[in-house]
This record gives structure tokens, sequence and C-alpha cells, in this order.
């Protein structure tokens, strides 16, 4: 049986200030946030805003396709990055599981020449094979972010939701046919 992690909203939040506090008090401090599309997309906002970078952008690299189907390797869809040659930048996503989609994420920013590059997870799995420089957590288990549950809860319907919602969303569905 497989064994989940569902931090809640503000669980994230308070993983995310503890990240960032690692990074102040190591001297970094970014001038653009990259997130990697889509896990890292909620925390980069959430990271510039606690810290105060302006500028964020996005690349899209995919592991898996749906929730269970994973790919042999990441691969790069899209790069909405511009002018990083005298930037600071942290690169951030929700979690490091294997470590291949933010390794293809760094190598491609490295292309562009910024000024400094570090990443930033909110999670690490135990087996990563690339350790990001900030990161909240070391968690061994699937983990169910709020911005991901939907996406479970289509292709995996054992996973743990409320009951409420769980009702209100299957209503939705059924409406939908």
């Amino acid at each position: 049986m497989v064994e989940y992690y569902v931090p809640e909203w503000e669980k994230i939040e308070e993983d995310i200030m503890n990240a960032a506090k690692k990074m102040v008090d190591d001297g970094y401090l970014p001038t653009m946030a990259i997130a990697i599309s889509t896990g890292g997309l909620i925390p980069a906002k959430i990271l510039a805003d606690i810290i105060g970078i302006e500028k964020l952008k996005f690349v899209e690299v995919k592991l898996y396709r749906g929730i269970s189907q994973k790919e042999n390797k990441p691969t790069v869809h899209a790069i909405y990055i511009d002018n990083v040659e005298k930037e600071k930048i942290i690169v951030v996503d929700d979690v490091s599981d294997s470590g291949e989609t933010l390794e293809t994420t760094i190598n491609a920013i490295s292309m562009f020449r910024p000024t400094k590059l570090k990443s930033m997870t909110v999670y690490v799995k135990p087996w990563t094979k690339l350790m990001p420089d900030y990161y909240a957590g070391i968690i061994d288990k699937w983990i169910i972010f709020p911005w991901d549950k939907w996406e479970f809860l289509r292709e995996k319907h054992d996973i743990p939701i409320n009951y409420e919602l769980r009702r209100r969303y299957e209503e939705l569905l059924r409406s939908k046919k």
C-alpha cells in the first residue's frame, strides 16, 4: 500500500519560509526565480513574495505524463526566460524526487550564463540523485500537494481527501456528462 504525505497550505508556506531563511542566512539573495512547471509554480511565487524577488519566470520540464506514467528522461517543453546573464537565479520546484527534472532544468538555464545559479525545492526524497541547495525537509512518502490533488483524484481514486470535497468533485464529474 502506498503511503501518502498530504501537507496543508500553511505547512507548505511554513516550509518555504524555512527554506527561504536558509537561503538568506547563507547570504544568497536571488534577483530572479525560475519555476519548474507545473509543481514549482506556486512555491516559486510564494518564495518570491517572501524574500522580494521581482522577476519570476518558468520552464516547462516533464518527467511524468500524468501521475504515474514516468518517461525515460525529462523533456524540456518550453523555456520562458530572458535576460538572465546578470541575474542571481534560484530554480524552484516542489520536490526533488529522482533529481532528474531539477538537473535537466539547471543544465538548460546554465546555457544562458546567469551570474549565479542555485536551486530550492520544498521537499526532497531520500533517494534523490540531486540535492537542491535549499529545501525544507526530506519525505519518503508520495507527496500530494494541494495543487496536485485533483489530478491525483482523477487518476488514483484511493487518495486521502476530505469526504465532502470528494463528494462534490464526483458530483461535478457526473454533471459534465
